[in-house]
C-alpha cells in the first residue's frame, strides 16, 4: 500500500513539472533570476566548486508520531563539514517540510556569511517550480519566502539530487529528538552521519 502511494505521488509530481514546464510561451519562465538552475547530481555526493558552499536538504515525515523532521549540512569545496542543522516540525505534507528545509538551509546559509550556495534537495517538483520563477505564485508561504531569500545580494543555485546522493541530509533529518519548531546547530557532525 506504501509503496504503491509512494509510486502515485511522484507520478503525480512528475506530470506537474512537464505542465510547468509548459508554461514558458506565457513567459512566466522569464521571470527567474540568474540564480536557479535544474542541473541533476547522479551517482554519488559531489563537491562544490571553489568559493561556493554546497548545502544539502532534506525532510521526511514519521506517520507513527504526527511529526515531520528537516535536516541540512553545508560542506565547503573540498567537502569537509561547514555547519548543519536539523528541526522537528509539526505534521504537514511532504512539499511543505521540503520546502521549509530549503528555506531554513538558505537562512543558515545567508546568517553564516556564505555568499555562494549551491543548494541540493530531492524534490524534483520543488526544484522545478523554483527554476521556472513560480514561486512567487504560489500558495505555500515557504516557496514564497524561498524566493524572497533568494533575491538577496548573494548567488544561489538550486540543483535536484537523488534521494541516494542525499544521504547525510537524510540522516540528519531523520535523527530522533527535539523539540517542535527549534533549529538546533549542528556545528560538528553527528556521529550518525560520515562526511
Amino acid at each position: 500500500m506504501l509503496l504503491s502511494l509512494v509510486v502515485l505521488v511522484g507520478a503525480i509530481q512528475n506530470l506537474l513539472v512537464q505542465l510547468w514546464r509548459g508554461l514558458s510561451p506565457w513567459g512566466l519562465k522569464e521571470v527567474v533570476n540568474q540564480w536557479a538552475c535544474t542541473t541533476m547530481t547522479f551517482g554519488r555526493w559531489q563537491p562544490s566548486v571553489a568559493d561556493w558552499v554546497k548545502v544539502n536538504v532534506d525532510g521526511s515525515m514519521s506517520i507513527n508520531n504526527l511529526k515531520a523532521f528537516v535536516g541540512k549540512a553545508v560542506r565547503g569545496p573540498n567537502g569537509g563539514w561547514l555547519v548543519g542543522f536539523k528541526m522537528v516540525l509539526g505534521m504537514n505534507g511532504i512539499f511543505q517540510i521540503e520546502a521549509k528545509a530549503i528555506l531554513e538551509g538558505l537562512k543558515l546559509a545567508w546568517a553564516k556569511g556564505f555568499k555562494c550556495v549551491e543548494l541540493e534537495s530531492d524534490n524534483a517538483m520543488l526544484i522545478e517550480i523554483i527554476h521556472n520563477g513560480l514561486a512567487t505564485l504560489s500558495s505555500v508561504a515557504e516557496v514564497r519566502q524561498i524566493h524572497d531569500w533568494c533575491s538577496k545580494n548573494w548567488e544561489v543555485k538550486f540543483r535536484h539530487i537523488q534521494w541516494n546522493s542525499n544521504k547525510v541530509a537524510n540522516c540528519i533529518a531523520k535523527a530522533d529528538g527535539g523539540v517542535i519548531e527549534k533549529l538546533v546547530i549542528l556545528d560538528d557532525p553527528p556521529q550518525y552521519v560520515r562526511c
